[in-house]
């Protein structure tokens, strides 16, 4: 029985182009390897700086979640950026930052649902 040769490739189908091509173990073709490296590295060079911001906020103010002023119970808290500008807006506990996720950081959806609540409250 003839043993193939392993190589550093094997075919799957590319993560990026979708196509069926001998890939790396990160399911990425040799072609879109470049791109996709240019990529991660802006990634990590994202976190390093909000791990940055994470820790100055830690030391410079109290430990609470920015919204609803509560202390984090099982997870530390997370730092809220602004996915477009990349400018930090501040500490968010778990609960509030996946709130803010569901409502696509627009403030004009968070009135209306906060309208709503307001509006639609039971009658006691």
């Amino acid at each position: 029985m003839r043993r193939l040769k392993k190589t550093r490739y094997n075919i799957h189908v590319c993560r990026l182009c979708k196509n069926s091509r001998s890939t790396n173990h990160f399911r990425v073709c040799r072609f879109c390897e470049p791109g996709w490296a240019k990529r991660n590295a802006k990634k990590r060079e994202t976190k390093a700086r909000l791990r940055q911001a994470f820790e100055e906020l830690i030391e410079n103010g109290p430990n609470v979640c920015y919204i609803c002023g509560l202390e984090p119970l099982t997870r530390r808290l997370s730092v809220d950026h602004c996915h477009r500008t990349g400018k930090v807006r501040g500490l968010l506990c778990y609960v509030c930052n996946y709130g803010l996720r569901w409502f696509r950081d627009d403030p004009a959806r968070l009135r209306a649902a906060a309208k709503y609540l307001e509006t639609r409250l039971p009658q006691s």
